[in-house]
């Protein structure tokens, strides 16, 4: 008998809290096609997977995370309900399950704009038609093996495709789609 919840199964438990380690190559594949200046905001900074490359890009980040994973993020921040962070960007990984809350909150905050590192699909409801509408930029980064911390990667390919999701604040206009570069 086959064990439905197995199938597409990656052999690694499932993360607490939804925390899984970004590949730090999702950085230059996002900043060489959107150019971000200003202060950016990392509200699910996590072990800081994306914090630390938009850092060394010369970004001035703000990084701020649910929970407490001993890093420099301030923790116990809850994004949906906290006091915003003043800033131009919002730069995330959000939580699956909170993704279309998280980026909704993020449209309301960023004075200049969001991406998002977000299943392909993700874009494609019906009930995100508002968001594909004013998507600026939709960057596909393919299958990313994004990791349970501690994790030893086993070699598995992932069976799901990512992108950053671009928005630029009050723009109108086209979507450019492209494919990014793997920089590992």
């Amino acid at each position: 008998m086959i064990n439905a919840g197995n199938i597409g199964s990656t052999g690694y438990t499932r993360s607490t809290a939804d925390l899984y380690c970004s590949p730090r190559w999702l950085v230059p594949a996002l900043l060489d096609h959107v150019p971000i200046t200003g202060t950016v905001w990392e509200p699910t900074a996590g072990y800081m997977d994306l914090v630390e490359p938009l850092t060394a890009a010369g970004l001035k980040v703000h990084a701020t995370d649910l929970h407490d994973y001993g890093t420099s993020a301030t923790a116990s921040v809850d994004f949906l309900t906290c006091a915003h962070i003043a800033c131009d960007w919002i730069v995330m990984n959000p939580p699956f399950n909170l993704s279309d809350a998280f980026v909704r909150r993020a449209l309301d905050i960023a004075t200049v704009g969001v991406a998002c590192v977000l299943r392909l699909n993700w874009i494609a409801a019906k009930r995100r038609a508002d968001l594909a509408s004013s998507l600026s930029h939709l960057i596909i980064l393919g299958r990313v093996p994004f990791l349970p911390p501690e994790a030893i990667d086993k070699g598995i390919s992932p069976t799901t495709d990512y992108a950053w999701c671009v928005w630029h604040i009050g723009r109108k206009g086209p979507t450019t789609i492209t494919r990014g570069v793997k920089c590992r």
